[in-house]
């Protein structure tokens, strides 16, 4: 009879190793419709990574060079006409970092770069780069307020030239 006791004994513990092993494999796999989701999406992960894509696949779309050499002439001509449609300071400058963006994707010199006889030196480029990123700053802060645009922009460029104001009369 006591035999009988130590084996019952015996088959409830196991039976209660058994049953939290069965709990502990529950509390931590997943489904299986849950794994294959997750590997479907490491997958295309890691094709992203290895062919440089997004991994959201959601690409932006390749702008053609016709579509690139249309844009530019469009915008050429609006920059060209601003004081004549009334262009605020901010349309203006946005209009002119979308030409730079649009031209240096089409292999063009920077609009920014100053165009000099002896050619832009390696200084030229970077002070060019710098006020694009400048200009880019002003346009994202301002918000669409062409005010709130022009101080920024007075605050961020200071008047370093050599010539005195003339005084108003």
């Amino acid at each position: 009879m006591e035999q009988e006791r130590n084996d019952t004994n015996t088959d409830n513990e196991q039976e209660q190793d058994y049953l939290e092993a069965i709990q502990n494999l529950k509390d931590n796999t997943v489904s299986k419709e849950q794994y294959e989701k997750l590997r479907a999406e490491n997958k295309k992960l890691l094709n992203a990574v290895l062919n440089d894509q997004k991994a959201d696949n959601k690409e932006e779309p390749v702008e053609t060079v016709e579509q690139l050499q249309t844009d530019l002439r469009t915008l050429k001509n609006e920059l060209a006409n601003a004081q004549e449609k009334g262009m605020s300071n901010l349309e203006f400058t946005s209009k002119a970092l979308k030409y730079r963006e649009k031209a240096m994707k089409l292999g063009l010199q920077d609009p920014f770069v100053p165009n000099t006889p002896t050619g832009p030196e390696e200084n030229d480029f970077r002070s060019a780069e710098r006020v694009a990123e400048v200009l880019q700053k002003c346009v994202d802060e301002a918000k669409g307020n062409p005010a709130t645009f022009r101080n920024l922009f007075e605050q961020a460029v200071r008047d370093d030239s050599k010539i005195p104001i003339k005084k108003r009369k």
